[in-house]
């Protein structure tokens, strides 16, 4: 399993004393948990990982580990907590000039709070993120963040701009061939049509 590999990658560099190999290792180790739903393993995963790229002073590395902390936590349904990683994530990458990780947490946290139905904050942190996406020109990205804001504004029974923003999303989307992503945001248009 790719477990057994990253851990056996995990060794080889902390027998070598390669401190960037041990936290690359554990932060893939991390990914491969999360997937697996071992939320307790890969939080411990990514916590080694952060503690190493703190040890080395490597922000970057620092700002993905607390990032995919937070994801996790988003996918335990601990909101708060994950918020919480995103907005520590969001001052790393800000301090390093990381547009795109700013980007993906603030864009993360907007998602966390549609689904609390917390639909204003929500689309502040989505229009926080709309310009940072832009500027990386992540039309994947973009497309989500106005998906979301579409969401944000159902939510908000502004059925008008949610419609337009599905429509641009799905804009984004085309040509693209994810058909997944494409009925995702036609169904979010009939849903709110209905």
């Amino acid at each position: 399993s790719a477990i057994f590999y990253f851990q056996k990658a995990l060794k080889i560099n902390e027998e070598v004393g390669h401190l960037w190999g041990q936290a690359a290792a554990l932060n893939q180790i991390g990914a491969v948990q999360n997937l697996k739903d071992d939320y307790n393993n890969a939080i411990e995963s990514f916590q080694q990982a952060s503690d190493i790229f703190k040890k080395m002073k490597d922000s970057l590395g620092l700002g993905k580990s607390i990032q995919n902390i937070g994801l996790v936590y988003s996918r335990m349904s601990y909101h708060k907590k994950a918020v919480e990683y995103y907005l520590e994530a969001i001052k790393i990458y800000e301090e390093i000039h990381n547009t795109e990780g700013v980007a993906r947490s603030y864009f993360s946290i907007g998602v966390i709070l549609n689904k609390q139905k917390e639909y204003y904050t929500a689309l502040e942190y989505l229009n926080l993120a709309f310009p940072k996406v832009k500027e990386i020109d992540d039309k994947s990205l973009l497309s989500a963040v106005l998906k979301n804001k579409g969401i944000s504004y159902r939510g908000l029974k502004d059925y008008s701009k949610a419609l337009n923003y599905f429509q641009e999303a799905l804009e984004y989307k085309k040509g693209s061939n994810n058909n997944k992503t494409m009925a995702l945001i036609q169904s979010d248009i009939g849903i709110t049509y209905y």
